[in-house]
């Protein structure tokens, strides 16, 4: 039996899918007071104004994705299985977290300079983990990719598009759509093994998603409102 949700994770939830949906500059606090079935008053006692909210999804969320794909590429220590790793893992958030993550890739400009230059950073960290996992492939013999930067833009576009078109209810679940999706990465960084034959994920042990997906939830904060207005009261 499913617990109820907390003041907080209502207006979390309400915010997130109003920003998904809406876009950052096209919802109020009214609107995600009514989502949370709060006054607007009531509203600001639990996140502040609606710029703290936002702030606290970006920083929470590649917080927790930096984090847990570094656990991730440093518990794996093979390209192949890392590469596969990274892959279900980003999917998995970009399904189970699919508004969250619409809004981390798509309202970084409405953050200040300071905080957009802060997440581009993160980003940046984030897309080398990537990029360096296919470089060490490519020096080891098994992807045979020549443009490495490009190869990770493209792993990275493919499994970001996810959170535009999953839905729940849909024909595959996370995991098994992080395995599809991890094989044709594979196929991809025209992976192979040491006899030249290609390599797919039935060959691969990679590491379970859900583990480093805890790690996500855990580090990057996710539904914490009241952490953030409980700190402003106290300031």
């Amino acid at each position: 039996m499913t617990s109820p949700q907390t003041t907080d994770e209502r207006i979390w939830q309400a915010a997130l899918e109003l920003f998904a949906r809406q876009g950052f500059a096209g919802t109020t606090t009214r609107d995600i007071a009514e989502a949370s079935a709060l006054t607007p008053g009531s509203l600001y006692h639990y996140m502040g104004s609606k710029d703290d909210l936002l702030e606290q999804v970006m920083f929470g969320s590649m917080t927790g994705l930096l984090g847990a794909s570094r656990a991730l590429a440093a518990g794996s220590g093979e390209p192949i299985s890392t590469i596969a790793g990274l892959v279900r893992l980003h999917v998995a958030v970009h399904a189970k977290h699919r508004f969250e993550a619409k809004v981390v890739d798509s309202e970084v400009e409405q953050l200040g300079e300071a905080n957009r230059k802060k997440i581009a950073t993160m980003r940046d960290k984030y897309e080398i983990l990537w990029r360096s996992t296919i470089t060490d492939g490519v020096d080891r013999g098994v992807f045979h990719v020549d443009d490495q930067r490009l190869a990770g833009l493209a792993l990275l576009g493919m499994c970001t598009e996810v959170a535009n078109w999953y839905r729940p209810r849909g024909r595959m679940t996370p995991e098994v759509l992080g395995l599809q999706f991890a094989d044709m990465s594979l196929a991809l960084l025209r992976t192979t093994g040491p006899d030249g034959r290609p390599i797919t994920i039935a060959d691969v042990t990679s590491p379970d998603p859900a583990p480093y997906l805890a790690t996500y939830e855990e580090r990057g904060g996710y539904g914490m409102v009241g952490a953030k207005a409980t700190s402003r009261s106290g300031s």
